[in-house]
């Protein structure tokens, strides 16, 4: 019985003494997977957060083309409009010089006759 007690006091202590060491094993494990575990989400994070700001960044652009294009098209439109206008103006003006030139003539026949 005092064999058998030793060796279950033999085994008690070699346990006792193999609890710390497996606790720590076991932190330092824990530790390295959540260190593993944060390391791999912050470069998920990183490369979400820069595929976002990509995005951003292009949506940005095309609204800016966008604006830039749809102004292009209204300066064109008033340009048009301006060109139209003058070439009317510059149409009446030379039908009324015409005009004043007929009126002329027929002044200064009328006078001689």
């Amino acid at each position: 019985a005092s064999l058998q007690m030793k060796a279950l006091e033999a085994k008690y202590k070699s346990l006792e003494e193999a609890l710390p060491r497996d606790t720590a094993a076991q932190h330092d494990l824990a530790a390295k997977l959540i260190d593993t575990h944060f390391g791999n989400w912050r470069q998920e994070w990183e490369v979400a957060h820069s595929n976002s700001n990509v995005a951003f960044t292009k949506e940005i652009e095309q609204a800016a083309q966008c604006m830039l294009k749809d102004a292009e098209e209204q300066m064109r439109a008033k340009f048009g409009a301006t060109e139209e206008a003058l070439s009317r103006e510059v149409a009446n003006r030379k039908v009324f010089e015409q005009q004043e030139q007929i009126a002329c003539e027929e002044a200064s026949l009328q006078m001689k006759a």
